[in-house]
């Protein structure tokens, strides 16, 4: 399944965009900064999280938003990992 990344101008566009989808749409959402320094958010899925990761590195975070509620939680890395591969489907 491809993942649909949108991008935004500015962080507040993108955490507005990923807010309000998680909220309405009861899904989380991710939001994190590419290496050309655009913002983008796409669904919380794991090739978006491997995306995410990839795009940040090992030492910069990137935030998910949490359905329903629209609460934001800050990912690290080492985080990342283990929310990729509970989606995956359980531990390698």
């Amino acid at each position: 399944m491809q993942t649909t990344v949108s991008m935004a101008p500015d962080s507040v566009s993108a955490v507005q965009a990923a807010k309000l989808k998680a909220r309405k749409g009861h899904q989380d959402w991710l939001v994190w900064r590419t290496h050309q320094g655009h913002w983008a958010y796409a669904r919380a899925t794991a090739e978006a999280i491997k995306a995410a990761m990839l795009a940040t590195g090992t030492a910069r975070r990137f935030w998910l938003y949490a359905a329903n509620s629209g609460v934001g939680h800050t990912l690290s890395w080492r985080l990342a990992l283990t929310v990729r591969r509970n989606m995956i489907g359980g531990a390698a």
